[in-house]
């Protein structure tokens, strides 16, 4: 039969002289790649993906969580060496946490996919190696994407290396990335000039705001709380705080420094791991960790010791500017370590409460001093139950002789942070695959009704192609990209159909908008509280386990949704669910959050 090669990624560069081929994960199966594979008349295997096993899945997630606390201990240290601060760990949790999980856990995924190709016993790899030094380093955490199929290849190629794939397996040769250059400069990225001048004007009164905030020693920062602006000013200036137009933050790219990093002290070993394993994550943090950890850091400092943000805050709240604004996050550390501040975070998202397990939550409610849910409790006295910050001040009805709004989104087919959600290629097309059972089983005059809301600018991102799958089979369907917000739409809707266990039905469920929702639970993992009360979503038709079950549904309700919507039964089920996970806002809710804003 011959040895088949290997593919790590869909490059027609790796294909061989020999016509049998391993795909190394479902992230292979692009629509280009498998009509080549077709036309050149390749046969071809696939991995099966390690964690379609979702039990394995799970428990990875808690090794991963166990990994990334050692090393988050390891790096703290290192850090404060370095720059000869003495910052807990807590501090520098806030700062470098959400980078160092999302890499570790990257780093983790790409070891279990070398271990199960370790186990195939008749392939030959070719590796590429055409990437400058330190070509996939980044800046930002929010930099620290999947998306790239090179990233997934070079991070993949590191894995097999490290687990132990016989040499005589591998072949080597060069293949080079077109634009395959480093970043080569420290300078600004400049947005373009419109965008400078409005960013100027904004930056003007921003800058006029903060000074008067440092001249009356402001104690309340608030920033990008999801609730409306003039919600922040109220509860700011009501608190003898300020709150922040707009969050500064950095552009600026630094070359990574060799000698710097070879200056971390990162182990080459852990209890209880294998050696491999460590050497592994340990060379790969060392060439990976973004540059504002360590090149960066300095600039970092300087630049907010010339911001105008108020010096002597005893409470900052958000509910965004905490992940994904080092400069920002920065700043947290420095009141924190300087003034003692008190930090407060608001549910990010519709995850808190629901999800089995979820990295997210975990990491806000560490580095909180206070976390406000939307209405899900906890046994820590941290969490205060207050409501859902979006929909303060809105009021939305649905129409009665309005659509079907079906609202669904692009699932990553790489791996990227870790949750009770789709991981990977396979689970991300059988997510698909249930949204177009749905629609396909509808009824004709419902599906003529329906607007399928989705986000498309992330479905290219995430190289889903999710968008053209729609097309494709239903060339006429009515799509709405997801630029605008999510009103307009609800407005000339009757109903509101999710297909996934995140946010948005729990803004609409809180806003009193008929909502369905339906997913499979193998791969969207309920916590144990929220089963129960899906349980009960699902007596009164709420929420459904299958999308053909949905279907069938919203066909006997169509023509008179709100006498179902409004029935008893339905009423109570929905008053006990907003209580328990997204309280409505109601007209005095911005006092009740003004309280716990108060230590």
């Amino acid at each position: 039969m011959g040895v088949r090669s290997l593919i790590l990624s869909p490059h027609v560069e790796l294909l061989t002289e020999g016509k049998r081929l391993l795909l190394a994960g479902g992230w292979c199966h692009t629509p280009k790649f498998l009509k080549t594979l077709d036309e050149m008349g390749y046969e071809f295997d696939t991995l099966r993906y390690p964690w379609d096993d979702r039990q394995k899945y799970r428990n990875d997630f808690y090794l991963i969580i166990s990994l990334y606390e050692y090393y988050l201990s390891k790096l703290s240290a290192n850090l404060s060496r370095l720059n000869s601060n003495c910052w807990t760990e807590r501090e520098w949790r806030v700062l470098i946490g959400p980078a160092l999980y999302t890499l570790i856990s990257h780093l983790f995924e790409k070891w279990r996919i070398a271990q199960a190709l370790r186990e195939e016993s008749d392939f030959e790899l070719n590796i590429s190696f055409g990437f400058e030094p330190y070509y996939f380093t980044k800046s930002y955490t929010r930099e620290l994407v999947p998306d790239s199929q090179e990233y997934n290849h070079y991070i993949l190629t590191k894995a097999i290396r490290a687990v132990g794939v016989p040499s005589d397996r591998i072949i080597y040769y060069k293949f080079v990335q077109e634009n395959g250059k480093t970043r080569d400069s420290n300078e600004e990225k400049k947005p373009p000039t419109m965008e400078r001048l409005k960013s100027s004007l904004v930056r003007l009164l921003c800058t006029s705001i903060l000074s008067i905030g440092n001249s009356l020693k402001t104690k309340l920062v608030v920033a990008e709380t999801y609730l409306p602006k003039w919600a922040e000013f109220f509860i700011a200036i009501s608190c003898g705080g300020i709150p922040l137009i707009r969050v500064p933050s950095v552009r600026r790219q630094w070359r990574p420094e060799t000698a710097l990093r070879e200056n971390l002290q990162l182990p080459n070993s852990i209890p209880g791991q294998d050696s491999n394993l460590t050497k592994y994550i340990s060379e790969s943090l060392r060439e990976l960790l973004p540059t504002f950890i360590l090149e960066g850091f300095p600039y970092l400092q300087r630049t907010l010791e010339s911001s105008k943000l108020p010096r002597s805050a005893s409470v900052i709240y958000t509910a965004n500017a905490f992940q994904f604004n080092e400069l920002f996050q920065l700043y947290i550390v420095q009141q924190i370590y300087n003034n003692s501040a008190k930090l407060i975070i608001g549910q990010h998202g519709g995850v808190t409460g629901i999800l089995y397990w979820s990295f997210g939550e975990m990491h806000q409610k560490l580095i909180a001093d206070r976390f406000l849910s939307w209405g899900a409790s906890s046994t820590d006295r941290k969490t205060k139950k207050t409501f859902v910050f979006q929909n303060l001040g809105k009021q939305i009805s649905p129409r009665s002789d309005g659509g079907l709004l079906l609202t669904t989104v692009p699932m990553r087919i790489f791996h990227h942070k870790g949750g009770a959600w789709p991981v990977g290629a396979n689970q991300s097309e059988l997510f698909l695959r249930e949204q177009l059972m749905f629609y396909r089983a509808l009824p004709r005059r419902i599906q003529k009704m329906t607007t399928l809301r989705i986000f498309s600018a992330m479905d290219k991102v995430f190289q889903s192609n999710y968008v053209d799958r729609w097309l494709t089979e239903f060339p006429d369907i009515s799509i709405d990209p997801s630029v605008e917000k999510i009103d307009g739409a609800l407005r000339v809707s009757r109903i509101f159909v999710y297909t996934y266990n995140s946010t948005g039905y729990l803004e609409s469920i809180a806003l009193d908008f008929p909502t369905v929702i339906f997913w499979n639970e193998e791969y969207f993992e309920s916590s144990p509280a929220y089963s129960k009360s899906l349980a009960q979503l699902e007596e009164v038709g709420i929420f459904h386990r299958s999308a053909l079950e949905c279907t069938k549904f919203l066909a006997e309700i169509w023509d008179n949704v709100p006498s179902w919507w409004n029935s008893k039964a339905v009423m109570d089920v929905r008053r006990s669910f907003c209580s328990d996970f997204c309280q409505p806002a109601g007209f005095d809710g911005i006092f009740k959050l003004r309280r716990h804003l108060v230590f």
